[in-house]
């Protein structure tokens, strides 16, 4: 309901920057993990949120996050997507969520949608 409430309020080329941001920050993404980052340190944290928060069709929680990154890593959609911007990207991905819910104090192996 809220994913419908947004879109129906926002303008086409409202949503094409936000698809454009996310594709920015997925991009980052990518980079990251080429150049080997640690998806545990830091920067990666930082940028791992800065893609939480490029989700901008509803509210993601960093529990949220955690069941979105598994979806990431098992739905072949989204791994396929992942996989053609770098190779284990999914996985990286769902190390660094999990690690920046944890720095949240959420426990990724009690994640919800909430």
């Amino acid at each position: 309901m809220e994913y419908a409430e947004r879109m129906a309020s926002r303008s086409k080329a409202q949503q094409q920057e936000d698809l454009d941001l996310l594709q920015a920050v997925e991009s980052q993404l990518g980079q990251a993990k080429s150049e080997g980052m640690d998806p545990t340190g830091q920067e990666a944290l930082e940028l791992i949120e800065r893609h939480r928060h490029a989700l901008t069709w509803f509210r993601v929680s960093p529990s949220m996050h955690v069941l979105l990154g598994r979806m990431y890593v098992c739905d072949l959609r989204f791994k396929r997507r992942y996989e053609a911007i770098e190779p284990g990207l999914a996985e990286w991905m769902l190390e660094a969520i999990e690690s920046n819910a944890q720095a949240h104090g959420i426990d990724p192996a009690k994640a919800k949608w909430e």
